[in-house]
């Protein structure tokens, strides 16, 4: 796997309301990708990040993308995400702690405590 060293940026710890109001007022867009883009525009001054996507994980079912966005466009990484959820999701080593995750949760939901490195 390679990875690449980036520079901190000048941070001013505030993020603008006008960026923050426009995150929110993309949820319900029918544009699939209008919620990640919303994302990369409210960090974009904050975090050095050039792509997000968002899967929801529902039970044991395989994820779904729920939105993909880059600054370059286009579909590439919608189509990535959807490969990876199709094809290369079964081999994911992370699968084990979505899945302590989900559980504890639903205990929780129940009105139990839960304890360890997931409680």
């Amino acid at each position: 796997m390679r990875s690449w060293r980036i520079s901190t940026p000048n941070r001013t710890g505030q993020i603008n309301t006008a960026r923050a109001t426009g995150l929110v007022m993309s949820i319900p867009q029918t544009d699939p990708g209008a919620l990640a883009a919303s994302i990369l525009v409210t960090v974009g001054d904050t975090l050095p990040v050039s792509q997000c996507t968002i899967f929801a994980y529902e039970f044991d079912a395989r994820p779904r993308t729920v939105s993909a966005a880059d600054h370059r466009g286009g579909r590439f990484l919608r189509d990535v995400a959807d490969c990876y959820t199709t094809h290369f999701y079964a081999l994911d080593g992370n699968r084990a702690i979505i899945g302590v995750r989900i559980l504890a949760n639903v205990i929780r939901g129940f009105g139990l405590n839960v304890t360890g490195p997931f409680g």
